[in-house]
């Protein structure tokens, strides 16, 4: 388990590839254990009924094969590699359990998949609303160096927002269920100015450092403005990165990604907007490749 610390280290002045909902949804959660306001904000969707741990495999988990415990579920060929809830840089194997995932862990999973000589086609099954900057392009970019090995086909079930659109972007192919919802394309931050609390406290911190920046973003004051533009000036440079990544992998111009202006797209506007290949639920997907790979013939979304 992460200690709490460690997650208020990684969610505040940082930039996040995280939907604004799945940001605000951490910081609430945090915010009570630091004695702060919670956030509120607008819901325009109903609650969505949530399935348990592996509800959404699209086939029976097949038992490891002996002296060779395999990271993914296999069947005929085909590794199914859930990537669900917020993703974090490092973790190894925490999992939906905590509602985490991590890159540390998928990267380990979709090599050993890539090495496997069993194993024809990875299915990659995102229901995420994103998460941390730091290592989601490292990530991407091995998603899509194993793609040009070994088919990665990439499957919402439901959302794949911000950091887990650039990895679901990183595949041969992208689907989504015509509810979901993919984009995002852009980063999110949270500065806590904690002066005023600390006023009312009667608290007054003072901070001793040496050198003139070393206490840039410090929650204890007003955030001042050329900090405030320094710490936008990286988010705009981590969008940039974003938004190239992406270019590069659906085939689109880079002012294209960015006039998405971070927005989330329904299935059939992101269908129009070329940020998907198709519509199709995760289960429909599994059962076509399934059925492919038990053929002779490789068909287009395995051979393309």
């Amino acid at each position: 388990m992460i200690p709490f610390p460690s997650i208020a280290d990684r969610l505040f002045d940082r930039p996040l590839l995280a939907h604004p909902r799945t940001a605000y949804a951490v910081y609430s959660l945090l915010a009570a254990r630091m004695g702060l306001p919670a956030m509120a904000w607008d819901d325009d969707g109903p609650d969505r009924p949530r399935l348990p741990p592996g509800a959404f495999a699209p086939f029976p988990a097949a038992p490891p094969r002996a002296g060779d415990w395999q990271p993914y579920i296999a069947e005929s060929g085909l590794a199914w590699i859930p990537v669900e809830g917020v993703l974090v840089n490092k973790g190894a194997w925490i999992g939906t359990d905590c509602g985490m995932t991590s890159y540390q862990g998928l990267r380990h999973q979709f090599d050993r998949a890539a090495a496997d000589p069993d194993i024809r086609v990875i299915l990659a099954d995102y229901d995420t609303g994103g998460g941390e900057c730091s290592g989601c392009f490292d990530l991407a970019r091995r998603i899509r160096a194993i793609s040009r090995e070994k088919s990665v086909i990439s499957v919402c079930s439901d959302h794949a927002y911000s950091a887990g659109y650039a990895l679901a972007s990183a595949g041969s192919h992208l689907f989504a269920p015509r509810s979901g919802g993919v984009g995002s394309i852009g980063v999110i931050g949270v500065h806590i100015d904690q002066s005023r609390a600390m006023e009312m406290a009667g608290l007054k911190p003072t901070l001793i450092h040496a050198g003139a920046r070393k206490a840039d973003g410090n929650p204890f004051e007003a955030l001042p403005a050329d900090v405030r533009a320094e710490i936008e000036e990286d988010f705009e440079a981590a969008r940039m990165e974003f938004a190239e990544l992406v270019a590069d992998h659906r085939g689109l111009s880079v002012a294209a990604v960015l006039e998405t202006e971070a927005r989330c797209y329904r299935a059939g506007q992101a269908l129009s907007a070329g940020l998907i290949d198709g519509i199709a639920s995760n289960a429909e997907v599994a059962k076509t490749l399934l059925a492919d790979l038990s053929g002779t013939a490789a068909p287009a979304m395995i051979a393309g």
